[in-house]
């Protein structure tokens, strides 16, 4: 064989072999693996918490040379295998975030979160500034207290930063005390973090006026400051912002404001003001908010007429206005609404009950009509599981079809005028937990027996001068 064509073969068998053979991944580099399993150690796992979904540092160990890139929960650059991003989310840890924390030492981390863990109120240590690539920061519903660490705010590139205190099933179930996060100057914290897409702060103890600052970032596609004490009057400008998906600043009981009649040109999804102060109309142009599939302005000071401009709302799953001011009829474009899942309308002055736009709604689970004017009310649909009609007005005896709400979970009538006795088909409702027909005229007797099938309530007293 020629000489040249032998070093073209050679070549080609050499190009053959790399390209069938993966290069080899280097491992990660040892003082980060010393950092990670440093951070190990400082924790406990607690499995029995409710936080708890899989304890990720179970794989974490020294041998086969200690490649920490193969770790749950670790992820490394290919190129140079430096830990690039540490998710120990729902890890079942247990213990103090202490202020010497190794995780200081892992300097080029674009992605950390540490969220639903147990940090046994220990305070947010100061830091973080270190990290400096960061990109994601998750340190939500940890049981973390104290003040936030000024340092969090010189992160620039942060494009999501979550600190939501936040509350989880053992707080709503009394095992835990709500612990308490503080940012005495949201203005001065915020600032800098200019290239935000995400940023979610409820529950955090700030008493200050909303920052105007954030009127200026564009980038923003999720804004979450619910329960923050905020108060003032809130910047229309914020609700403006071109790339707006999600608007949460509900539970702020001093905070003012109000809808504005804009053009609506950012595709907002998620509107939640519930429990402000925010009053007024909701203007006709809301209806231009075509991708909405949720509007929470429950427990506010809003009044008038709902707009017919609703029906463009086709997104909508979950609409709640209760405890407002809202009157007149209930309004036939609710048939339009046909992906709702969530429709609370309690506690308003409306009237008419419900119309033929009801056989629309296939896919609602909830509905509420409390403390409105609702004679004509006869919701036929297999698909509810709550059902709310307390005072209502209703007179007269219960003559619902219930053969049909056959996944009825909560069926509450108290404080009506009903009369006669209490129809056979109540008691065939096999998933019924919640029954409340206090302070009604109704008459007969409950079979006990019949009252065994239900997985009945634990509290209130559902029947008045019932012989049972």
């Amino acid at each position: 064989m020629a000489p040249s064509l032998f070093f073209m073969f050679c070549t080609w068998i050499v190009l053959l072999v790399m390209i069938h053979t993966p290069l080899a991944k280097p491992l990660c580099h040892p003082d980060e693996s010393s950092a990670l399993m440093e951070f190990k150690r400082s924790f406990k796992i607690n499995i029995t918490t409710l936080l708890c979904v899989y304890p990720k540092f179970e794989s974490w160990t020294l041998d086969e040379h200690g490649d920490c890139c193969s770790w749950d929960g670790v992820e490394c650059d290919e190129a140079t295998s430096h830990v690039t991003g540490l998710d120990l989310s729902h890890g079942c840890l247990f213990g103090t975030l202490s202020s010497n924390t190794s995780l200081f030492r892992l300097l080029h981390l674009e992605s950390l979160n540490l969220a639903w863990n147990d940090f046994h109120s220990s305070s947010i240590p100061y830091g973080f500034g270190n990290l400096s690539r960061l990109h994601y920061l998750n340190l939500s519903s940890s049981h973390l207290s104290g003040k936030v660490p000024s340092d969090i705010s010189w992160l620039s590139r942060l494009v999501s930063l979550d600190l939501n205190l936040g509350w989880d099933l053992e707080d709503s179930l009394g095992l835990y005390w709500q612990n308490i996060l503080k940012m005495p100057n949201i203005d001065n914290f915020i600032q800098n973090l200019t290239m935000l897409q995400e940023l979610d702060l409820s529950s955090i103890n700030m008493s200050s006026p909303f920052p105007h600052v954030l009127a200026n970032f564009s980038s923003l596609k999720s804004l979450k400051l619910g329960y923050c004490e905020l108060h003032g009057e809130f910047p229309v400008s914020n609700f403006q912002l071109p790339n707006l998906k999600a608007l949460d600043i509900s539970q702020n009981y001093n905070l003012s404001g109000f809808i504005p009649d804009l053009h609506w040109g950012n595709p907002l999804k998620s509107l939640s003001l519930f429990e402000t102060n925010f009053s007024g109309q909701v203007p006709i142009s809301i209806g231009n908010l075509v991708f909405l599939n949720e509007l929470s302005i429950d427990d506010c000071n809003f009044s008038g007429l709902l707009p017919t401009s609703m029906g463009n709302l086709s997104q909508l799953a979950r609409l709640g206005l209760s405890s407002n001011n809202f009157h007149g009829q209930i309004h036939a474009f609710f048939a339009n609404l046909t992906h709702l899942s969530y429709l609370d309308l309690g506690y308003n002055n409306f009237s008419g009950g419900i119309g033929h736009w009801f056989v629309n709604l296939v896919k609602l689970t909830y509905l509420n009509l409390a403390g409105n004017s609702s004679s004509n009310c006869n919701p036929n649909s297999s698909s509810l599981y709550f059902l709310h009609l307390a005072d209502c007005q209703l007179s007269g005896p219960i003559t619902y079809s219930f053969e049909n709400l056959t996944r009825l979970v909560s069926l509450q009538l108290y404080y009506n005028n009903l009369q006669g006795k209490i129809p056979s088909s109540i008691w065939e409702l096999k998933d019924l937990e919640w029954l409340d027909l206090y302070g009604n005229n109704l008459t007969g007797t409950v079979d006990l027996h019949k009252l065994k099938k239900l997985r009945m309530p634990r509290s209130m007293p559902l029947f008045q001068n019932f012989p049972i």
